[in-house]
């Protein structure tokens, strides 16, 4: 079984309130793992998907777009999926995995037509989304992560340092 669920999630930017709604809802639902997506194209899109049972896949229908051109709003949903990412991978109370996908199955993934065990199947990025908590690079070096991910990816990071810094 597999899913889009529009009406569960909201798809407006979410404040500092409604983030924590949202991670609300994401912990209501219990899912077995969570899978933080992103698309290898330019914009770094990126989405979470949850699994709450072996063939019951659901995607949250919000995309962030994790690269450095962006505005204000932009620079706020990026930290937003960042504290998402953070929350989820340091609490260890719900199992993660990254994929990172070429833009066919990305876009096949928001309309519902990749099976659940064709989307496990997947391999490529497993941890992305623990590199990208790495915005100080201190695990890998800038080189690394344009080399594995693009220079997009290294702006996003540049844009939550920024913005830690700014707090």
């Amino acid at each position: 079984m597999y899913q889009i669920l529009e009406n569960y999630f909201t798809d407006n930017s979410p404040e500092n309130t409604e983030l924590l709604e949202y991670i609300e809802q994401i912990m209501d639902l219990n899912p077995e793992k969570i899978y933080f997506v992103r698309c290898n194209d330019e914009k770094g899109s990126s989405a979470i998907v949850l699994q709450l049972s072996e063939y019951h896949l659901l995607v949250l229908p919000k995309v962030y777009y994790l690269h450095g051109k962006v505005t204000e709003t932009g620079a706020v949903r990026i930290l937003d999926f960042f504290n998402i990412v953070k929350m989820f991978s340091k609490s260890f109370i719900i199992p993660t995995e990254g994929l990172c996908l070429d833009m066919d199955d990305f876009h096949a993934l928001f309309q519902g037509t990749i099976y659940s065990s064709k989307f496990k199947s997947f391999q490529n990025g497993k941890y992305w989304h623990k590199h990208f908590l790495d915005y100080q690079h201190r695990w890998h070096s800038t080189e690394y992560y344009k080399r594995h991910y693009g220079i997009g990816f290294v702006e996003a990071q540049q844009v939550v340092l920024q913005t830690v810094r700014n707090i």
